[in-house]
């Protein structure tokens, strides 16, 4: 699994929004939903995130759409096939 940690300042709250900045990065802004950070944060904050990559979940979901698209295909080949 592929990970990425890193640091982010609060920089201010706008509506359900607010604006990060990934450290020592500054020019780097972030607009994140309010109601995914913890509670009690407050402007000048400083959090600590990572990201990873899930590779079964991305593996499931490619499977998903690769199926629905198929499906789609079968169906549509059918469809034109009725209406001839």
């Amino acid at each position: 699994m592929m990970n990425s940690n890193f640091k982010m300042s609060l920089d201010r709250v706008e509506g359900n929004f607010t604006v990060l900045f990934v450290r020592y990065e500054e020019s780097n802004k972030i607009d994140f939903p309010i109601y995914l950070l913890p509670t009690g944060l407050k402007e000048g904050d400083i959090l600590e995130t990572g990201i990873s990559k899930d590779e079964k979940e991305t593996e499931d979901a490619k499977k998903r759409v690769a199926s629905l698209i198929e499906h789609l295909k079968n169906k549509s080949s059918r469809t034109v096939d009725f209406l001839l």
